[in-house]
């Protein structure tokens, strides 16, 4: 997805009324006393948001169901724990909490704290342990790469691709079946893919 666009929907989402819920995307609501509230968890708003929810969402559709612990160590890249060089769009991360930073020191996140439900934090009211940009999101045009401090403009372009490595996960099946899924699960473009392709095919020999 579009990293513009992931934004712009989570933000949406942030101004609906909300509630923590721990393994929740975005998918049941709860009754309150003004209304019903969308339940969330941190990782939900992040894996509600791809699969689709809270509008004609698609339960693990082509993205996987993992937490956030997961998301940050199998699925980001350039992970980084200086906060100098955050880029907008990226995922932030501490030890079982996610959030996804949105530029001028500001998160939105889904958390039990605060406002209890989707919120926009500020960057530095956490501590944050890392942060990196997701394979999920194509982050080229991204229309403001900032930030904290210092730009920093890495694409799939720049990411260094462990190709033997993803190759052998594609074996054991951890990017699920047919080459749009596994492409779009592993973030990469057709030239990086071809290459995962032909090293899956001389390892499968």
């Amino acid at each position: 997805m579009n990293v513009d666009d992931f934004i712009a929907k989570i933000l949406a989402y942030e101004k609906l009324p909300t509630i923590y819920k721990l393994g929740k995307f975005m998918n049941s609501y709860r009754k309150g006393k003004n209304g019903n509230y969308l339940e969330c968890d941190c990782s939900g708003l992040i894996k509600g948001t791809l699969w689709g929810y809270p509008y004609h969402g698609k339960y693990g559709n082509i993205y996987p169901d993992v937490n956030a612990n997961t998301i940050m160590s199998n699925y980001c890249y350039n992970q980084s724990s200086n906060f100098n060089n955050i880029t907008r769009g990226e995922f932030v991360w501490m030890n079982g909490h996610i959030g996804v930073y949105i530029g001028n020191g500001k998160v939105c996140e889904c958390s039990p704290k605060w406002e209890n439900g989707i919120q926009i934090t500020n960057l530095k009211a956490r501590k944050w342990a890392k942060h990196g940009y997701s394979n999920w999101l194509d982050y080229s045009s991204n229309t403001n790469t900032n930030t904290n401090t210092n730009t920093n403009t890495n694409t799939n372009t720049n990411k260094t691709w462990d190709i033997d490595a993803i190759a052998r996960d594609v074996i054991n099946g951890k990017y699920g079946n047919g080459h749009e899924t596994r492409k779009k699960m592993i973030g990469c473009d057709d030239a990086i893919y071809q290459q995962i392709r032909k090293r899956v095919n001389e390892l499968s020999k």
